[in-house]
């Protein structure tokens, strides 16, 4: 090795160049997370709006490029004719973030990396993951150091010497990390059938439970009440379907991979990346395991061909349901209808909601309405809050913290606090905490993201967790939690906060600009919610905020302008149950 410094990638190429005499870091993660103090953070991947606006629109680009390519190769390799829509379904949102993730792990070391100034190491290849679909490429790859170094070292093969004098094969302990297995939790006509003991109510009920819906519901998070509403109301007409994943497991062939992709089309560095990526990190579902895949499902859909459209909203994040989706609609004609979650996408920079629309038959949003036609203002059925009322705790304030995650999942500024985001959201909350007075810091309960095992990073820095009240240990669930509270502060924007406002809990959300970027025709979004005190775009003036309220929050929760503003906004924005399930009702 020379004299140059080490080129670090994660923990792992920390822990091999531990004595070398200079380090490079080459993401400012890896100094929070290992608590490394005097190296200079390299060059953000992106800085500001700017960015942002150049790299959505690049990268928008690549994805419709991509698609293109891969559906054609994927139709040669599995001797299919599917159309670009069957591709484009099947390939979901996944495909999206696999190209995101890729591109940021490309710019982060085109930046920084030079092996003339530096000495680093690589993996073997014997070493690399493989992901069985794109959940598991997300959990490898933004939540795993291991999938770090694949990058690096894939980097590394497709355009240095990777048998150079200052390169060295590194291993590491295998920490490939299991995708959680999937829960069916359509269990609901079991628990309809079990709320009567009355012979001609179970009569009724077992002419719901048999009759052959027209609309089938798969993997959906409507409340328990809202589908038992739906499925009365429909006769049986609408209800879950048991959806049931293939467990088969695949070997992978890099030769056949190499071939299957030396004819894709390259006309930049990042293309030439991105093939030999499609060579080693594209999941086997659709190559090694396609096969397998289509027979199972093609059978499953066989089952569902008298339905007339398929409900679903967790196929957004499910490599496997995109997939049975799309045979559905291609092979049965089964429309699908999207109905939108639990929280707000489309005003931000970079946001999925027009990938989504021309993916899905029909969008149902949550409330909000759109001059776009290919939206439909509708409601969510979402459990956003909970039908009891309990005291507020004059003593506490709960603090709802996001996981800030070391790396993107995807360029879109609807994730404020992850990845390059990371440093500007802990100084947020950092300059929040440093100005709330003491007697506000004593009662706040702390209530961060349940730890799921991913790579987040620390908020030791930010945070005075011994001058807390408590540390929240989920014996409750956050909606509860919220009506145990004199006052709720949210650190992120997502269903949290809207949970509260509909729940009428007096909420301050921390709303930091300088990540969570507006579109140019939604900048006015938030407006009644900032007139109203409860956006606060300036960590030091929330903190101000709080120390002069917190003794007597309710005069201004209550007053005639928050309360009116607040109502503005959610019924601008946020819809009835019961008209969505009106609109299911009229597609019968």
């Amino acid at each position: 090795m020379s004299n140059n410094p080490a080129y670090i990638v994660s923990s792992i190429s920390l822990n091999e160049f531990e004595n070398h005499n200079e380090l490079f870091i080459s993401d400012e993660y890896i100094s929070r997370v290992n608590k490394i103090k005097g190296i200079k953070s390299p060059r953000l991947v992106r800085e500001n709006r700017k960015d942002f606006e150049k790299d959505v629109e690049l990268l928008n680009g690549k994805y419709n490029k991509y698609l293109k390519q891969l559906g054609e190769i994927l139709n040669k390799e599995n001797c299919t004719n599917f159309s670009d829509d069957f591709w484009k379904k099947s390939l979901g949102l996944g495909f999206r973030r696999f190209v995101h993730i890729s591109y940021d792990a490309f710019i982060l070391h085109s930046k920084n990396f030079d092996p003339l100034e530096f000495d680093f190491g690589v993996l073997k290849i014997e070493e690399f993951i493989f992901s069985k679909n794109f959940e598991d490429f997300v959990s490898n790859f933004s939540h795993n150091e291991k999938g770090f170094e694949q990058f690096f070292s894939i980097f590394v093969n497709t355009f240095y010497d990777v048998n150079a004098k200052n390169c060295r094969k590194i291993s590491s302990v295998n920490n490939d990390r299991q995708t959680p297995s999937k829960k069916n939790n359509n269990n609901i006509v079991k628990k309809i059938k079990s709320i009567t003991r009355y012979k001609v109510f179970r009569i009724f009920l077992s002419f719901i439970i048999f009759r052959r819906p027209r609309i089938g519901v798969f993997h959906s998070y409507f409340s328990q009440k809202n589908k038992v509403k739906m499925i009365l109301k429909s006769l049986g007409l609408v209800k879950d379907i048991d959806f049931i994943y293939n467990k088969d497991n695949c070997t992978v062939s890099i030769d056949n991979r190499k071939n299957m992709f030396k004819n894709f089309k390259e006309n930049d560095q990042f293309d030439i990346f991105f093939r030999n990526l499609l060579v080693y990190n594209f999941p086997t579902f659709f190559i090694e395991g396609f096969q397998s895949n289509y027979i199972f499902y093609l059978s499953q859909a066989h089952s569902n061909r008298s339905l007339r459209f398929a409900v679903s909203e967790g196929w957004l994040s499910d490599t496997d349901l995109s997939f049975y989706l799309a045979i559905l609609k291609e092979k049965y004609s089964v429309r699908h209808i999207y109905n939108e979650h639990n929280y707000f996408e489309h005003p931000y920079l970079g946001h999925r909601n027009n990938l989504i629309c021309s993916m899905v038959d029909v969008f149902l949003t949550i409330g909000w309405a759109s001059k776009n036609k290919c939206y439909t203002s509708s409601a969510s059925l979402f459990e956003f809050r909970i039908d009891k009322y309990i005291f507020n705790n004059k003593n506490q304030i709960t603090y709802i913290s996001a996981a800030s995650f070391v790396k993107n999942i995807e360029i879109n500024c609807a994730y404020g606090e992850n990845g390059e985001n990371s440093a500007k959201y802990l100084k947020f909350i950092s300059l929040f905490f440093n100005n709330i007075s003491n007697d506000v810091y004593e009662k706040i309960n702390y209530r961060g993201y349940p730890d799921k095992g991913w790579i987040v990073n620390p908020k030791d820095d930010c945070i005075d967790f011994s001058k807390l009240k408590c540390i929240d240990n989920y014996q409750c669930t956050s909606k509860e939690q919220m009506l145990r509270s004199s006052l709720v502060v949210i650190d992120y924007l997502a269903t949290s906060f809207l949970e509260s406002l509909l729940m009428n809990v007096p909420t301050i959300i921390l709303f930091n600009q300088d990540t969570y970027f507006l579109e140019d025709e939604n900048k006015h979004f938030y407006d009644e919610l900032i007139k109203a005190n409860i956006f606060q775009s300036s960590p030091e003036n929330a903190a101000y905020f709080i120390n002069a309220i917190h003794e007597d929050i309710g005069a201004w929760w209550y007053s005639r302008e928050t309360q009116v503003l607040r109502r503005s906004f959610l019924q601008k924005n946020i819809g009835r149950p019961d008209d969505v399930i009106s609109t299911y009702l009229s597609f019968l």
